[in-house]
């Protein structure tokens, strides 16, 4: 075998394990998909998602609709919720959406679109 192509060769190997390297460093956080997570509105929230939140990078989730942010996670978001009833929870209103807060798992809040089908919800640990 020619010299060159033996350097072609050789470098393309190292090329893929290279990348194979480097996408297996990548976390993937696994997270359950809601009922509705195929529900059209829900592929529009998570394209619209930001690559960070404060300090926190974006990372790969292995679930439809959901996504994660930190290492370790510290932000989940779940779309394709059933709505939620009616609650005596604080509700607060940020960028024209309303939120459930539910503070049960404080220091974790758990935040939950109110008014909105399906639902969406965001846990975030503070």
């Amino acid at each position: 075998m020619d010299e060159v192509v033996k350097l072609k060769i050789l470098t393309s190997v190292a090329a893929l394990c290279a990348l194979f390297l480097l996408s297996s460093c990548a976390p993937t956080v696994h997270l359950e998909p809601a009922a509705n997570a195929n529900d059209p509105l829900c592929a529009e929230v998570t394209v619209r998602l930001p690559d960070s939140i404060g300090d926190q990078a974006r990372v790969w989730t292995d679930a439809q609709a959901t996504a994660a942010w930190g290492t370790p996670s510290s932000v989940l978001l779940t779309c394709g919720l059933e709505p939620p009833a009616p609650t005596t929870l604080q509700c607060v209103s940020l960028g024209g959406v309303d939120w459930i807060v539910d503070e049960e798992d404080t220091p974790n809040l758990r935040l939950t679109t109110y008014g909105r089908e399906p639902a969406a919800q965001v846990y975030v640990d503070t």
